[in-house]
């Protein structure tokens, strides 16, 4: 096994911990045995829980980041970045179910680095950039980016949640396609200024 497979599998068992039973309440030897590796093993690659969750949070907006450049850089169009935006959202979502919860409990974590905050600072940005875009072209409403965020951002949080319960509660059932349709009109009509459906 290369070096770098075992780093990855440290990060991949952290994300799971840290979303199955909260940063707080995880320690090391609970990733090392999730990852199948020695605690010796985690502290050769990492210094310490902290230094693990700022990886799996930088490692993980990466990714988030360049898929956002990439869609607002192929789509001209306010309703096409829109399109791509949920469609790329709502696959991340339902393949990544994990990875998004932890997201989502980690994302202001007080112990997030310098380094973590920025590529926060970064999604952020690049959201709120498409947001400027949408009000600059009368396509948006012309009302506050947080509250803009919020509508966008909780709304697929809120969705990622049901897809957790599916996962990991029995008896709740994950959303159907008609749902997240539903989802997908009523965040762009919450948005717009002419309404639509898709």
């Amino acid at each position: 096994m290369k070096p770098d497979d075992k780093r990855t599998r440290i990060i991949n068992a952290a994300i799971k911990i840290f979303s199955c039973t909260g940063y707080a309440a995880s320690n090391v030897p609970s990733i090392a045995k999730a990852a199948n590796v020695s605690v010796g093993t985690i502290y050769h690659y990492l210094k310490n829980k902290q230094d693990i969750l700022n990886v799996a949070l930088q490692t993980t907006l990466a990714n988030v980041n360049s898929e956002l450049t990439t869609i607002f850089q192929d789509n001209e169009s306010v309703e096409g970045s829109y399109n791509a935006l949920f469609e790329a959202s709502s696959l991340f979502i339902k393949n990544e179910t994990i990875t998004v919860h932890f997201l989502y409990g980690n994302l202001f974590n007080p112990d997030l680095d310098e380094t973590s905050i920025q590529s926060r600072q970064e999604t952020t940005k690049l959201l709120v950039d498409f947001f400027k875009k949408g009000q600059s072209k009368k396509v948006f409403i012309n009302s506050g980016l947080h509250t803009q965020l919020s509508l966008l951002i909780g709304s697929l949080f809120m969705l990622s949640n049901f897809y957790w319960l599916n996962e990991n509660v029995p008896g709740e059932s994950a959303p159907t396609m008609n749902e997240i349709n539903h989802l997908k009109n009523q965040i762009w009509n919450g948005l717009t200024v002419n309404q639509a459906y898709f």
